[in-house]
């Protein structure tokens, strides 16, 4: 039993030798002071053995260790576990440290069950609220939790777009809704997770969403947006908590109607836009542990919309001056004081970096001079000093403010008052009455948004370029003009002339062949009619002698479109000439039956084609017109007035 004295001693020594936190020194005594108690008890027990066994040797070792084998089998059967019966495997319970490791990287290769300190069986227990001595040394092997918590958080996210639903989660960087589809986000789910010994916090988002603006905080994988409802993300806010926000940035991006992808924002900055009904397209989102490379973060990742400040405009007035500067919305200059506006100057205010950048550019016509070239940015349009009055104005919009803004404006103008609203370089006003303007109006609106109001009659130019000659066509050919329409609307519902083949004249020798309609052909069934051979026939069915048409000098003769207007000037025949359809409908001169003919602006222009037929509106604005073409489609037919060719001048002549 002196062996086990020493071994027990050893065990002391070795667990001594164990650097100790503070926390584990008095679990450490506890210990050793019951090894010492375990000494004394063995040390008394081998005192009565002396007395009474002889010293010990080769054959007497050999029996001591077989009445040991016997004893223990005594002592299983009185009831005693195998661990709590006293050997040889457990005295020997310390294994050296030759190497003297320090105990807290020995967590890293633990030991074996024969390296740990086993309990004397015959030592009195320490209380059962003192810890152990190897529950000491386990606890002081263990590492700081924050060192153990490595690993990135696992960072995902989904995008519920229009007319797909919800996509699948996308991991970090990669791209969440659509691009170049023009299809909007509706709602966004985020997650953040993590393992065991994962930071701990969460991850937190909002959306602003069309008609609501910004909604709650969302976290965790919760919706954030709207479903079902067709209400576009307009822009989206994310930040982290607790332990995720001191040790991560989480950086995101968006794209946008009308701009594209915008700058990088992070930690709960928005990224997107407001008040500008622009949709958010899709969006990207990265996390970054602190210290390392991150996206540029740029200046542009949200922008926000003009403010009614932003705007601002003066007038020079007669009598008055200068005016007070007015905003957005505001009316420049007066009304009912029958005052002139003399000249004007704009700006727009783009200094704010999260603000659409470009500028306001703007033309006056004045009097005696015209359309002015535009001025920009301050720079002041009309004159000063000079008594004259401005009539008309353009306004439009530069650079990205362009993109994502329309400019309207409307003008209070002599005898006429407030006009319909003009917009991006619309003119606005009057030219050629001789009328001031004297107030205008101005509003920057999103582009996704409709006009402030009416844009009817936002523009009066009086025609002075139609020339009224004294006859009328059919006067000047001497037959009864009402028999034109007579003519046409007994076939207008049947295929006399309608659907008849479109027939070109090559040259005067197949000029016979463009004259047979289907109610008319030629002897071997053939019927085909080129524009001017359908009013060729038609006007000489009704009385009309075409001989004077035919001797305009150019081939063809009457069945040459250019041949008939040489004759509406000679013959000093009324017409009016507009630059457009639109033009020519508002006038209020068209009549059923009066002719039309349509002159390519640039005879040298590629293609370019002159056109005849009859106007066959049922009102003087209606839009119709019947003449043989390829276009719309082919053959004779009642349609919009169309040209040969863009541009052209549309020559109205009256019938009677």
């Amino acid at each position: 039993m002196k062996r086990t004295a020493v071994l027990f001693l050893t065990a002391a020594l070795a667990v001594s030798s164990v650097p100790l936190s503070v926390n584990a020194q008095e679990d450490y005594i506890t210990a050793e002071e019951s090894v010492e108690n375990g000494l004394k008890n063995t040390e008394s027990v081998e005192n009565e053995e002396d007395m009474s066994q002889p010293e010990e040797g080769a054959e007497s070792g050999k029996e001591e260790e077989t009445g040991e084998d016997s004893e223990k089998d005594e002592q299983l059967e009185e009831g005693m576990t195998p661990d709590e019966v006293p050997g040889e495997d457990q005295d020997e319970t310390v294994e050296e440290n030759p190497d003297n490791i320090p105990g807290d990287v020995l967590e890293e290769e633990p030991a074996s069950e024969e390296g740990n300190i086993t309990e004397n069986p015959y030592t009195e227990k320490a209380p059962e609220s003192e810890e152990p001595a190897e529950q000491a040394v386990t606890e002081m092997q263990e590492l700081p939790k924050e060192k153990v918590r490595s690993a990135k958080p696992a960072l995902t996210y989904q995008a519920h777009v229009q007319n797909e639903g919800w996509q699948n989660w996308r991991q970090e960087s990669e791209l969440a809704g659509t691009e170049g589809k023009y299809r909007r986000m509706e709602a966004l789910r985020i997650k953040l997770q993590g393992g065991e010994d994962a930071v701990q916090g969460s991850v937190e988002y909002r959306a602003h969403v069309q008609d609501y603006g910004w909604m709650d905080w969302k976290k965790d994988g919760e919706l954030s947006g709207t479903q079902g409802q067709s209400k576009r993300m307009e822009a989206i806010e994310i930040r982290l908590t607790g332990e995720f926000a001191e040790q991560y940035d989480i950086y995101y991006r968006v794209h946008i109607q009308n701009y594209g992808w915008l700058d990088w924002v992070k930690n709960g900055a928005p990224a997107g836009s407001s008040a500008l009904s622009s949709r958010m397209e899709s969006c990207m989102i990265r996390l970054v542990e602190k210290g390392d490379p991150s996206p540029a973060a740029g200046t542009r990742g949200f922008i926000k919309a003009y403010t009614n400040t932003d705007l601002s405009y003066r007038g020079h007035v007669q009598k008055i001056g200068n005016t007070n500067t007015s905003v957005n919305g505001q009316i420049m200059g007066t009304v009912g004081k029958s005052l002139r506006l003399e000249a004007m100057t704009m700006w727009l205010d783009t200094a704010d970096s999260q603000k659409l950048s470009g500028g306001i550019e703007y033309s006056a016509h004045v009097q005696n001079i015209g359309w002015q070239g535009f001025k920009k940015n301050g720079q002041q349009a009309g004159t000063q000093a000079k008594s004259l009055r401005m009539e008309a104005v353009k306004i439009r919009l530069t650079g990205e403010a362009a993109k994502c803004y329309d400019i309207y404006y409307r003008a209070h103008v002599q005898n006429f008052g407030w006009l319909g609203w003009a917009k991006n370089g619309q003119a606005s006003g009057s030219e050629g009455y001789a009328y001031r303007m004297e107030a205008l109006q101005i509003m920057l609106v999103p582009k996704t948004k409709g006009a402030p109001g009416s844009t009817s009659n936002a523009f009066k130019k009086k025609q002075t370029v139609p020339v009224k000659k004294t006859k009328s066509f059919s006067e000047a050919l001497g037959f009864d003009g009402t028999k034109i329409v007579k003519e046409l609307s007994a076939h207008q519902n049947d295929s006399y002339y309608l659907g008849t083949p479109y027939q070109p004249m090559k040259n005067p020798l197949n000029m016979h062949e463009i004259l047979y309609p289907n109610g008319d052909r030629r002897a071997d069934g053939y019927s085909g009619m080129n524009c001017t051979g359908f009013v060729a026939y038609v006007t000489q069915k009704c009385g009309g002698n075409l001989a004077p048409i035919g001797k305009m000098g150019l081939w063809g003769g009457a069945c040459n479109a250019s041949n008939w207007f040489r004759y509406f000037k000679k013959a000093n025949v009324e017409y009016y000439t507009y630059n457009s359809v639109s033009a020519l409908l508002k006038s209020g001169k068209a009549e059923q039956g009066d002719i039309i003919y349509c002159e390519p602006v640039n005879w040298n222009q590629p293609g370019a084609d002159c056109h005849i037929g009859f106007f066959w509106g049922r009102t003087s604005s209606e839009n119709r017109f019947w003449h043989t073409s390829t276009s719309p489609k082919n053959g004779n037919q009642i349609s919009n007035i169309v040209p040969g060719i863009y541009p052209s001048y549309f020559h109205l002549v009256k019938m009677k």
